[in-house]
């Protein structure tokens, strides 16, 4: 609660900050997910990642 009133320099209530934040739908990718069927996915074998740990592969994503 004190970061809102930080930014707004007032005392706002939740409900207040919720109703003036508008979300979008999901864009096309994000749909085209979820829209997917996957419910075959446990007749398919594991990846075979041929001895390498995939932990250790690149960098973690980070989205900001």
């Amino acid at each position: 609660m004190n970061t809102v009133k930080e930014l707004t320099n007032e005392l706002n209530y939740l409900g207040t900050l919720s109703n003036a934040v508008t979300v979008s739908g999901p864009d096309h990718e994000a749909q085209a997910w979820m829209d997917g069927d996957a419910s075959h996915l446990g007749e398919f074998e594991p990846y075979d990642w041929g001895g390498a740990d995939p932990y250790t592969l690149g960098e973690p994503v980070r989205w900001g």
